[in-house]
C-alpha cells in the first residue's frame, strides 16, 4: 500500500470521526497521532486561534512534554514568534530546519532546547471564508528540511483538521441556534425571573381547563396572589433584593402547592394558582390559608429580614363554565375586597354581590401598564399672594397620558389607584419628579421656588416613608424648606398620635407640611393646635359660594383668624371668579389658587416671571 492510499484509508476513518460528531479533541488527537505514524521522527501539533486575543493555544500535541504545553499557550502573531506564529502572520507554510539558529525562534530558543526540538515546519489552518483557525505542526529532534511529500502530506493533514474545526464551529453555531430558539419559546411561555409560567402561558391553560370542564362537571378554580407592601420593599432595598423576594415567593408557592396546582407570575408582584378539579371550597379555601401562612414566614435576603404578606382573590366555576378572562376577572376583584378587609387574607368572588365592571378591570390592568412605562406627566398651578398676586409657589398635580385614550381624568384614576394600592407608586413617582423639576429650575434661574406635593394617606402611613423624602431630596438636591407636603384630614382620622409624630419627622426635615382641603374632616379642629404644620388649604367647596352662602362665609373667616392666632398660613383653594378672590382678600386670606389665576399646565408653560392679578 503506497503512502497516498494509507492515508486516503486514514482521512475516511477522520471523516467518520467528524460525521459522528466525536469532540473536536478527539478528532485532532487521531489526526496528530496518526500523522506521527506517518513520519517516524515528527512530534505534532495543533494551535487554535482565538481572535479575541489574537493569539494561539496548543490543543493538541500529546508527544510534548507538559511544561511545553503549558508554555505554548497565549502565543502571539507576528513574524518572531515561532514558526506557528510566523506562519499565522504570513499565512503560508514556515519552514525553520535550525531552530538554534534561526532568530524567528528568538524567545524560545531555551523552551526549545529543553525539549530537543531542533526543527519546525508549520502551515496556517486557514478556512474557506478566508478565517484564520490556527496552525499545524510538524516538529523534529534533528535539523532537516521537508521533502515534496512530506509538504503535501502536511497540507493534506491540515485540510482534515480545518474540516474538523469548521464543522465543530458550524454545529455549535446551530447549536447555539436551537438553543436560542428553545429559550426564546422558553421565554414566550415563562417568566424570566422566577421560571414560571407567565401571564400568556397561564391564560393559555386557563382556558384550555375551561374547555375541558364542559360536560364532565369538573369545576376550574382560580386564585389571584397579590403581595402587599411589595413596592416600598423594591424601591428602599433595591431592585435586587426586590427580585430575590419575587423568587422566594415563587419557591414558596410552588412548595405549598406541589402538584396540586399550576403557579404562574402574571408580571410585577402578582401570581396565580390555577385548580383544575375542585372537590370542595373548603379545599381551595385550605390552601388558601397555607399560601399566606407559607408566605409570612421571615425571609433573610442580602442581610435585611423581611416580611411579606398577600392578599388572595378566589374565583370559581358555579353553575356554568365560564370564559377564561371572565375567571380571571373575577379573580382579580375578589383580591381588591381581600385588600379592603385589611390585607394578608382571601376572599371568594361572590356574583351575587361584587359587581365588576370590564371598563374598571381594563382601566386596573392599563394603570400597572401605565407605572410601570411612566406615562404620567406633572402640571403644574401657581400659588400666588393674595394682596399682589406674586407667585409664591406651585402645586404638581400629576396627570396620565394614555397611548390610546388622551389624558385620562384624575378624577377616574386617582380613586382606583387609591383603592387598589398603585396610589403608592403613583406617589413616588410625583414626588421625585416635583423635586427634581423644581431643583432644576431653581438652578438655572437663581431662585428659591417652592413646590407642593400631594401625599396619599396609604402613601403616608407606609413604613419607610420619611425614608423615602430623605431620599428624593438627597438625589434631586433641593432644599428641603423649598418643599411641602399636602395631606387630607383623613390622614388623622386613624392612628392620630402616629399621624402627628410622623408630621413631627417631617418638619424635622426642614420639610415643611400642609393641611389639604381643610375643613371637611372631623378632627382638624381637636388636632389643628398640636399639629407640626405650616400652612392650612381651605378646601375649594367652602370658596365656591363665599360671596353668597354666610354660612360658608363665616366658617372661612373663622377657619383664617383661628390659623393665624396659631402661625399658620392659609391658602383659598378653587378661586374661579374675581369676586371671590376679593372676598378672600378682605378676610386676609394669605395666598389663593385656582382657575383665576392659572390652569394647571406643563411646567414649561407656567409663568413665573412677575405677579398674577385678577
Amino acid at each position: 500500500m503506497t503512502q497516498k492510499q494509507h492515508f486516503t484509508g486514514f482521512s475516511q476513518s477522520i471523516y467518520d470521526l467528524i460525521t459522528q460528531r466525536a469532540p473536536l479533541d478527539v478528532v485532532l488527537s487521531a489526526i496528530t497521532s496518526v500523522m506521527e505514524n506517518e513520519l517516524p521522527d515528527a512530534l505534532v501539533s495543533v494551535m487554535l486561534y482565538v481572535p479575541e486575543t489574537e493569539t494561539l493555544n496548543m490543543v493538541a500535541g500529546s508527544s510534548f512534554s507538559e511544561s511545553y504545553r503549558k508554555a505554548m499557550q497565549g502565543i502571539g502573531i507576528g513574524p518572531n514568534r515561532g514558526a506557528c506564529g510566523t506562519a499565522a502572520h504570513y499565512r503560508e507554510l514556515t519552514v525553520c530546519d535550525d531552530i538554534a539558529n534561526d532568530r524567528r525562534w528568538g524567545g524560545f530558543h531555551d523552551i526549545c532546547a529543553r525539549e530537543g526540538l531542533a526543527a519546525c515546519w508549520s502551515t496556517p489552518l486557514i478556512d474557506t471564508s478566508d478565517n484564520l483557525l490556527g496552525t499545524f505542526a510538524t516538529y523534529y529532534r534533528q535539523k532537516r528540511k521537508p521533502t515534496e511529500q512530506e509538504i503535501k502530506l502536511i497540507r493534506r493533514a491540515a485540510s482534515l483538521v480545518v474540516l474538523a474545526i469548521s464543522h465543530q464551529q458550524e454545529v455549535s453555531r446551530r447549536e447555539s441556534t436551537e438553543e436560542k430558539l428553545r429559550l426564546l419559546d422558553q421565554h414566550a411561555s415563562h417568566d424570566l425571573l422566577t421560571g414560571l409560567p407567565n401571564r400568556t402561558s397561564f391564560a393559555a391553560h386557563l382556558a384550555q381547563a375551561c374547555q375541558d370542564s364542559i360536560g364532565n362537571n369538573r369545576k376550574v378554580t382560580v386564585l389571584h396572589v397579590d403581595l402587599d407592601d411589595f413596592k416600598p420593599v423594591n424601591n428602599s432595598l433595591g431592585y435586587s433584593v426586590g427580585d430575590q423576594l419575587l423568587m422566594s415567593v415563587a419557591r414558596r408557592l410552588q412548595e405549598t402547592m406541589g402538584d396540586r396546582g399550576l403557579v404562574a407570575r402574571l408580571g410585577g408582584d402578582e401570581f396565580a394558582v390555577l385548580f383544575e378539579d375542585v372537590k370542595s371550597e373548603q379545599e381551595v379555601s385550605e390552601y388558601a390559608e397555607r399560601i399566606l401562612a407559607h408566605l409570612s414566614r421571615p425571609l433573610e435576603l442580602n442581610g435585611n429580614k423581611l416580611h411579606i404578606s398577600a392578599s388572595i382573590g378566589i374565583a370559581s366555576q358555579h353553575a356554568h363554565p365560564m370564559r377564561a378572562e371572565e375567571l380571571l376577572s373575577y379573580a382579580d376583584a375578589a383580591v381588591q375586597d381581600a385588600k379592603a378587609q385589611g390585607r394578608n387574607t382571601w376572599h371568594w368572588f361572590e356574583g351575587t354581590t361584587t359587581v365588576v365592571h370590564n371598563e374598571y378591570v381594563t382601566l386596573r390592568r392599563e394603570l400597572m401598564e401605565a407605572i410601570e412605562q411612566e406615562q404620567f406627566v406633572l402640571y403644574y398651578q401657581p400659588i400666588v399672594a393674595a394682596d399682589s398676586g406674586i407667585v409664591r409657589g406651585m402645586e404638581a398635580l400629576v396627570r396620565w397620558q394614555h397611548p390610546e385614550r388622551g389624558f385620562v381624568s384624575p378624577g377616574d384614576f386617582i380613586p382606583l389607584a387609591e383603592q387598589t394600592g398603585q396610589i403608592v407608586a403613583i406617589g413616588q413617582w410625583v414626588l421625585h419628579r416635583a423635586c427634581s423639576d423644581l431643583a432644576d429650575w431653581n438652578a438655572r434661574m437663581d431662585r428659591r421656588m417652592p413646590v407642593s406635593v400631594n401625599i396619599s394617606p396609604l402613601q403616608f402611613r407606609r413604613y419607610g416613608f420619611l425614608d423615602e423624602v430623605r431620599r428624593v431630596l438627597d438625589i434631586t438636591g433641593l432644599e428641603p424648606e423649598l418643599l411641602e407636603l399636602e395631606v387630607t384630614e383623613n390622614v388623622l382620622m386613624s392612628g392620630a398620635g402616629q399621624a402627628i409624630e410622623t408630621l413631627r419627622e417631617i418638619r424635622k426635615l426642614g420639610v415643611k407640611v400642609s393641611i389639604d382641603d381643610f375643613g371637611t374632616g372631623y378632627s382638624s379642629l381637636r388636632y389643628l393646635r398640636q399639629l407640626p404644620i405650616n400652612k392650612v388649604k381651605l378646601d375649594r367647596s367652602f370658596i365656591m359660594d363665599i360671596t353668597e352662602n354666610s354660612d360658608n362665609a363665616a366658617i372661612v373667616q373663622g377657619v383664617i383668624t383661628m390659623a393665624h392666632h396659631l402661625g399658620l398660613i392659609v391658602v383659598g383653594e378653587g378661586v374661579e371668579t374675581a369676586e371671590q378672590a376679593a372676598d378672600l382678600r378682605h378676610r386676609e386670606c394669605d395666598l389663593l389658587q385656582g382657575f383665576l389665576f392659572s390652569r394647571p399646565v406643563p411646567f414649561d408653560q407656567l409663568d413665573l416671571s412677575g405677579s398674577i392679578n385678577r
